[in-house]
């Protein structure tokens, strides 16, 4: 079992269909807006809904911006970033992929998988070491982006980038010395191929 923290993600978990066993909201929270969505998709699922004091969220979750709710999921379940090429061959889309090397603050992770999903990538790739493991803290900074996406742990980076390359997909490489940050410069890289893309 992993925690999932804050409104956004649980939200984007119970609407993708992830395996929860219980959300947990904190006493006083008010029942509106998103927190009101969960309770309907939690009750829809048949979820179980506790009510708990704030101070036990706050004992057992892993980063401080719960926002009052988290929910016990089975793990995250990583899928083969070939899922992915599949997909966008189905839709006849132009594959675009996103692989992270050695990005291992979970902040930039999750900012550059929310990034991914804005901008329309079909998979992510991560390596297993040398990386952020997928954690309520990726998962709180993706803001639920990571149930919507396909993403990849591999156990070997350079390997998948050239099978990747064997189906046919360029590679393209970001300095890691430039001046800014990784998931600035990685959403940056994803807005100009984007933009390209809507071109052709």
């Amino acid at each position: 079992m992993e925690l999932i923290e804050g409104r956004q993600p649980v939200r984007e978990a119970l609407r993708a269909g992830r395996s929860i066993r219980r959300v947990v909201i904190a006493d006083g929270a008010q029942m509106k807006g998103v927190l009101a969505e969960i309770v309907t998709l939690a009750r829809a699922a048949k979820v179980r809904v506790d009510r708990v004091p704030r101070t036990a969220i706050d004992a057992r979750a892993s980063t401080r911006a719960h926002q009052g709710v988290i929910a016990e999921a089975a793990p995250y379940r990583t899928r083969s970033w070939r899922d992915g090429l599949a997909r966008a061959r189905a839709a006849s889309e132009q594959p675009l992929l996103l692989a992270l090397d050695g990005i291992e603050d979970p902040h930039n992770v999750g900012a550059l998988v929310r990034s991914a999903e804005v901008f329309g990538v079909h998979a992510v790739i991560v390596p297993a070491r040398r990386a952020a493991p997928l954690t309520a803290a990726v998962a709180k900074a993706a803001a639920g982006a990571l149930e919507h996406l396909v993403v990849d742990q591999v156990p070997n980076l350079d390997r998948a980038l050239a099978a990747c390359k064997d189906e046919g997909l360029w590679v393209v490489s970001l300095a890691g010395d430039g001046s800014l940050n990784a998931s600035v410069a990685g959403a940056i890289a994803l807005w100009e191929t984007a933009r390209k893309r809507r071109k052709h």
